[in-house]
């Protein structure tokens, strides 16, 4: 088991935890739950604490993917990040494709962050009328809101506006249903795995991008806002 902390994270390293007791140190790279290559993209499915979960058609996301079934209208949640979207353009798309999508981007007036939707709204609901150890318990409610762009791959985008640390930051995925036909999931011997059937301890899934899809979904995270619209053009 690998501990993590915050600056040997932003190193990429992390604390192997069974020597910490023995008094070593030991440095390791962690696993990569995203793999983007040439041809093909690879997520490892059973880390569900990662940016790669996987969710059911609700979006409730499977807590424990080692034994569970999936289906064809579950789907890899991939939390994407600027660094990923800039391996898929230099692998997937030439010179004249990154013309295309930059002039599709530029285009773009409006985005999602200037919306009324763009917000997060906790209210205090009435009083539990018990007490737990001392303090009254209130009863709170959230109100936010998703956008949702299906493609006409199946494939989906979803921008989710979340409270960060000082700002209420976009939190945008790529939603990859195992429907798709570019989808496999692979087991641990790297045979295939039909839909229907159980993950096990070494399931990953391979995704094969075409060049409209890669483009449709850079243009669709390029909605959230125009500083994350001019951020991905300066990465093109």
């Amino acid at each position: 088991m690998r501990l993590c902390r915050r600056e040997l994270q932003e190193n990429g390293l992390c604390l192997n935890k069974r020597y910490l007791r023995f008094g070593l140190i030991v440095l390791s790279m962690p696993i990569d739950t995203v793999v983007i290559g040439i041809d093909k993209v690879r997520f490892v499915l059973t880390m569900p604490r990662s940016r790669v979960r996987v969710a059911d058609k609700d979006g409730n996301h499977v807590a424990k993917p080692v034994g569970a079934n999936f289906d064809s209208e579950d789907y890899i949640e991939w939390m994407i990040t600027n660094d990923q979207v800039k391996s898929l353009t230099d692998n997937y798309l030439n010179g004249a494709d990154k013309v295309e999508i930059k002039r599709r981007m530029t285009a773009i007036g409006s985005f999602l962050k200037d919306s009324q939707y763009a917000k997060r709204i906790a209210r205090e609901g009435e009083q539990v009328s018990e007490e737990l150890l001392g303090f009254k318990i209130s009863k709170y409610t959230e109100t936010f809101y998703s956008f949702l762009k299906i493609l006409a791959s199946d494939i989906r985008i979803r921008h989710t506006f979340k409270q960060g640390d000082f700002t209420l930051a976009d939190n945008m995925y790529v939603l990859l249903p195992f429907s798709n036909r570019n989808v496999k999931v692979f087991d641990k011997q790297d045979q295939a795995v039909a839909i229907g059937s159980q993950f096990n301890g070494g399931a990953y899934a391979i995704w094969k991008p075409t060049k409209e899809d890669v483009k449709n979904i850079i243009e669709s995270l390029a909605y959230a806002s125009k500083n994350h619209r001019d951020d991905l053009l300066g990465l093109i």
